[in-house]
């Protein structure tokens, strides 16, 4: 498996919302996830993802069709993880199953 890079992950982490880009080119957001045990939950959920397909911790240049927003508090959000499909898809519909919001 390879590095996922996650000792950058905010330790003060708390919440998750997950983003894909949808075959019209439209963002969607799916609901913020906060986790009861903060960065210690979010460590393993993206471990376990991980497992499926790619998650990387770290900057990275291109607009990514798959990533996840990790959030300190309901309005503050500090980072963001790439995804891939697969572990996109394993963490929206098995680790913290959320729903997609509708469009505004």
């Amino acid at each position: 498996m390879p590095a996922l890079n996650l000792e950058n992950l905010d330790p003060k982490a708390k919440g998750l919302r997950l983003h894909k880009h949808d075959a019209a080119g439209n963002l969607r957001a799916c609901e913020l996830i906060i986790f009861k045990n903060g960065a210690a939950a979010i460590n393993t959920v993206l471990r376990r993802a991980a497992i499926a397909g790619m998650v990387k911790c770290e900057p990275f240049d291109e607009s990514p069709n798959f990533f996840a927003d990790v959030y300190v508090d309901e309005q503050t959000s500090t980072q963001t993880i790439l995804l891939d499909q697969k572990s996109y898809s394993r963490l929206k519909n098995h680790w913290m199953r959320c729903k997609l919001e509708p469009f505004q």
